[in-house]
């Protein structure tokens, strides 16, 4: 994570200036200020405590599911939010420990959300090892991350029974701000009673600047069958 914020914020550098792109809640490009920290709500507070909780038990799901399938309904979107692909991708489970990753079935690379996401890896790591102490935003080197659970749109990600959904910004450092640089929704299922995928990310999207030009936002959404 560190890589891709550093690249990130010297790609936005050497472009000399600031600029939002998007539209509606998938505009990055926002600032803030480095010095403007706030405390969670109770609300996101005990919903967090929750999914790091459901992500801790998923440990021992995974690590008995190494080798399995699992299938996404996926949707990608090019830097002009043309979609490039709207595929059923059929994955498997790879990996040990608490780092698993799921490969393409077809050509063993990387899924477009490789991370299976743990409370101890992926986007959820520095929450759920920082939770004690956990404000906003989450620093780390020159990055920073907001999360949230409230005033999540359902566009972004739809809510359901026995799931939580999760916002996540990443931002890099210039100067005396923060520049969000990517956004994700994250749908996490919470109750075992929903099935036998505890802890798993069900629903996901993510939007980011990446390599586009001003305005413009790479888009990628799976949904987990």
């Amino acid at each position: 994570m560190k890589i891709s914020l550093l690249f990130l914020s010297l790609f936005a550098l050497s472009c000399g200036k600031i600029d939002v792109t998007g539209t509606g809640s998938s505009i990055v490009g926002e600032t803030r200020s480095i010095s403007a920290f706030s405390a969670l709500s109770d609300t996101d507070r005990n919903n967090l405590q929750t999914v790091c909780s459901a992500l801790a038990s998923k440990i021992s799901i995974l690590s008995n599911s190494v080798g399995a399938n699992f299938n996404f309904s996926t949707t990608t979107s090019d830097c002009s939010q043309k979609k490039t692909s709207e595929l059923n991708v059929e994955t498997v489970l790879q990996g040990s420990n608490s780092n698993f990753i799921f490969k393409r079935k077809d050509n063993n690379q990387d899924f477009i959300f490789p991370e299976a996401e743990t409370n101890t890896s992926g986007v959820f790591a520095d929450v759920c090892t920082q939770f004690n102490t956990i404000q906003n935003p989450i620093v780390s080197g020159s990055g920073a991350i907001y999360v949230t659970t409230s005033g999540i749109s359902p566009s972004d990600c739809t809510q359901q029974t026995g799931e939580i959904c999760v916002s996540v910004e990443k931002a890099s450092q210039q100067g005396d701000q923060y520049v969000i640089h990517t956004k994700e929704w994250l749908r996490v299922r919470i109750s075992s009673l929903m099935g036998d995928k505890l802890g798993f990310v069900t629903q996901r999207k993510k939007v980011t600047r990446g390599p586009c030009g001003v305005g413009e936002v790479l888009e990628f959404q799976a949904l987990l069958k």
